[in-house]
This record gives structure tokens, sequence and C-alpha cells, in this order.
């Protein structure tokens, strides 16, 4: 006799099995929900359901079916599809679930269903497009474009899955994903989000912390997203809930149509708007895109290898991960005393002038010619070498980093050299306001590296981006719109 309990315990052995034969599960984004999440998710979907009774459901993305267990578990009677291209995966659905749910082994954006569903509820393929591949594109982003106005072609897989299963869904249906977080922040994402709002509704999402992923094999953190086909009203209310536990989420935001359809980048939590913003005391730009930092960026030692003249050269900092102070202390050159720099090779002469009278400098640029049409930088600027012009900046922001054990993500620079940075940085340079402040002393550099060191993180973390593995990213606009007290 068929037990349930028996079936899933077999399923999370076969996938385990399958997960550690397969090399290539990051780039197809094949990522197992936990059984125990699975069933949280479909338990809370009824709730907004108010219904056991059964229903049709799909799962377009079965995987070796952690969903289709838990919709089995909470709606016994209820007839379910399961598709998946994977084979592997899908016959370990068949050997635990085989005589009570109907599989297809296929691409799901490529079946044509002769019937729609009650619910869909999926964890999708997380695939970054550049994965995707032309062939894929060409394939399927014209109709998408033409159904979604604004769809970018810079969308993840699991979109393309989003906007096709609304069509497979009964009037008055629900989908429920379980997606990237970074859907609410991202811009290919506010296109799919503005769609969904205008033409369906969405009653509710959740949103998981960055410290709280649910997966030990993705790099990504997670949101579940609810929605209904059924068009909603101007004043309809979408409820965004916060926490690791989906069913007694630690916080809820209730945001109305019209609030959801003007913010572009949806936060839980805000950051505080006393004091003065960022943007009034900096000008914040990204670091530096060379071209190729292995042609442009050289030690000390291979830039008098090359007999390349100082005035061609710029001191940059390395990476990001090197540099381990809050403060770049300077000679009386203003180069680094206390960070490994390097140079940036930094010619702003014409081809023409290099070559009649810097011929080290012309003799190097020849080994580097292939950048003028390999580069994408280098061959859409006016001369393919000639880097941004920037000046070394007050500060610099290493603007991506995890949540970890001391809470702080970011770290602000002090910078006292004439060194610049490569785009793993943000720099910051005194707008006139500022200026005038430390100018009049009214405030010292120092007390305000203090400060911005002493951003509470949840501002920092609400401003950025929200990545797999605790990974924040922020913007230099993102970053402009932090408030603090001096």
């Amino acid at each position: 006799m068929w037990d349930l309990d028996e079936a899933e315990l077999n399923r999370g052995m076969l996938n385990s099995q399958i997960d550690a034969a397969k090399a290539d599960r990051n780039a197809k984004g094949q990522f197992s929900t936990p059984y125990d999440f699975a069933c949280a998710i479909v338990r809370e979907t009824l709730k907004m359901l108010q219904t056991t009774k059964s229903l049709d459901v799909l799962e377009p993305a079965c995987g070796s079916g952690s969903f289709v267990s838990a919709v089995l578990r909470y709606l016994p009677k209820s007839k379910v599809t399961g598709i998946d291209i994977d084979g592997d995966y899908l016959s370990a659905a068949q050997d635990c679930f085989g005589q009570r749910v109907h599989f297809i082994n296929t691409d799901y954006l490529s079946w044509k269903s002769a019937n729609q569903f009650d619910l869909i509820v999926t964890n999708p393929p997380y695939v970054r497009h550049h994965f995707l591949g032309n062939e894929f594109k060409s394939k399927y982003l014209p109709e998408l474009k033409k159904a979604v106005d604004g769809f970018s072609g810079l969308s993840d897989l699991y979109c393309y899955f989003l906007i096709k299963a609304m069509d497979d869904l009964k009037a008055d249906g629900t989908a429920v994903w379980l997606i990237p977080e970074e859907f609410l922040s991202v811009n290919y994402g506010l296109a799919v989000k503005n769609y969904l709002l205008k033409t369906y509704s969405i009653p509710r999402i959740h949103v998981f912390s960055v410290e709280d992923t649910k997966f030990n094999d993705a790099l990504v953190s997670s949101c579940v997203l609810w929605v209904k086909k059924k068009k909603s009203l101007e004043e309809a209310i979408t409820y965004i809930t916060f926490g690791k536990d989906i069913e007694n989420p630690g916080l809820v935001v209730a945001k109305t149509k019209a609030d959801m359809l003007k913010t572009r980048k949806l936060n839980l939590t805000l950051p505080c708007h006393e004091g003065i913003s960022l943007k009034e005391l900096f000008s914040i730009k990204r670091g530096i895109a060379t071209g190729s930092n292995d042609f442009f960026i050289i030690d000390a030692a291979r830039s008098e290898e090359l007999s390349i003249p100082n005035e061609f050269l710029t001191a940059i900092l390395p990476s990001a991960r090197f540099v381990k102070t809050d403060r770049i202390e300077a000679d009386s050159a203003g180069l680094p005393t206390n960070v490994n720099f390097k140079y940036l090779l930094d010619c702003r002469k014409t081809e023409e002038e290099v070559e009649k009278n810097y011929p080290s400098v012309w003799s190097y640029l020849q080994t580097g010619i292939h950048l003028k049409k390999d580069s994408y930088i280098c061959k859409h600027r006016k001369i393919w070498y000639w880097q941004d012009k920037r000046e070394a900046p007050l500060f610099f922001l290493t603007y991506m980093g995890r949540v970890n054990n001391s809470g702080k993500p970011f770290k602000f620079i002090l910078n006292e050299s004439e060194a610049i940075a490569n785009n793993s940085f943000l720099m910051l340079y005194p707008t006139s306001l500022l200026a005038k402040l430390i100018g009049e002393k009214k405030i010292s550099k120092y007390d305000l590296l203090d400060v911005l060191n002493n951003i509470p993180s949840d501002d920092m973390v609400a401003a950025g981006r929200k990545y797999g593995g605790g990974l924040i990213k922020v913007e230099p606009r993102e970053l402009g719109n932090i408030f603090i007290k001096i």
C-alpha cells in the first residue's frame, strides 16, 4: 500500500543522489525546495484560499516533486500535474508519486495545456539571462515583449515561467512562486511586477531575511509571491511580510495597488529620514571600469619594466577584499603607504602623439590592440585606451558585502592619498556644502568617517539590493538616499 511519508522519504534520498551526480545545477537553476518549506508555503496558500477541497494543480518545474508531495499531503484528492525538462529528476518523482500525479517530461515554456488550473505552485529555475543564450531569447522574448510592456532581455528565466503560467490559470485561480528576492528591487523585475499588478492582483509577498536563505546550495535569497488571476481595484491591498517564518512573519506592511505601482523598489524597513542625506554631502560615483584590468592595471615592477612614464600612471587600489584599513595614508607624493596599491595606465595622448613621442608606451599599447574590438568598454571610447577622468575621492565605499557576525556589510574608507579605485568601490566626492562644513571646522573628515561607519546596518541593507548568502549591494543613487546626523 502506497504511503506518502514513505514516498517523501524516498524522494528526498533520490533527490540527494541526483544532486550529487549533476555538475551543472547552478547553470540550470536546479535547486530543490526543502520539503518542510514547501509544506509551509502550501499551508499558507490554503489559508489564503480558505479551502481544503480538491483542486486542479500544476507544478511547472516540479523536479523530484517537493511541492507535489506537499500538495498531496494537504490536498490529497486534488488532480496534480507535474512538468519538468530534466528526465532524471522527473523519473524520481514518477517513482515516488506516479500513481497519483500526471507527470510530463517537457520544456514547460513550449508546453500547451488543454485545460487550465485552479492552483499553480512552483519553485521555477533561477537562471541568469546571460546563460539563456540567443537561441532561447529569439524563441521566447518577442512574444513576452508584446505581452508585457517593458519586459527586459535581462530578465532571468523564472520571469518567463511567471508570465506564461498566468495563461494556464483558471479565472480567479492562484499562482504561488518561490523566486529570488532580488525580483523586488532589480530593474527587470519592475516591468513584471507592474504587469501583474495592472492585469491581475498580488495579495501577498513574503520576503526572507538575507541571513535566512532557504537553500544551502543556491546563491540567492528568496521571496514567495502570490498572484491571483483577477484584476484588482485601485484600493486593493498587498500585504508584504518579512521574516524567517512564513507562517509567523516578524513584520507586516500593507500597500495599496497605487503605492505598489509607483514604488520602484520594495523595502520592508526604511532608512531614517532624520538628518541629512548622503547625496547632499557627496557626489557619488562608481569606481573606474578600465575595460581590462589585466592590461590597464599594473604593479610598480611591471611599470618599470615597460618604461612607462610617471605622467601616465595613477595610483589605484587593489580589490576591496585586500583593503583591511579604514584610512589610507600617503607619502609626500600622494602615494598610499599602508595598502599594496597598483598603477592604472592612464594615457590621454592621441595615438599619433604616443607613437611619435612615447615609444615604450606605444609598444605596450600594441600588445593590447585587440581590446579595441574585443572589449565592450574600449571599443566605445573615443580612443580605446583613454580612461574616464577621475580625481582622488575623499572616501571610498566597499559597495558589495555580506551580512556577517559583525553585522557590517560595508566599509567606508578615508582617502588621504591621490589614489582612485576600480569598480569594486564607490567613490565619494564632497559637495560644496560638505567642503564648506569641513573648511569651517564644523566637522572633521575623521569624525565624518566615524559617522559613516556607524550608519545602522539595517539602513544600508534596506537601501541596497539583497542577494543570496547574505550578499548586499548598494548603488550610488541608493547610497545617496541614506540619511546621517552630523
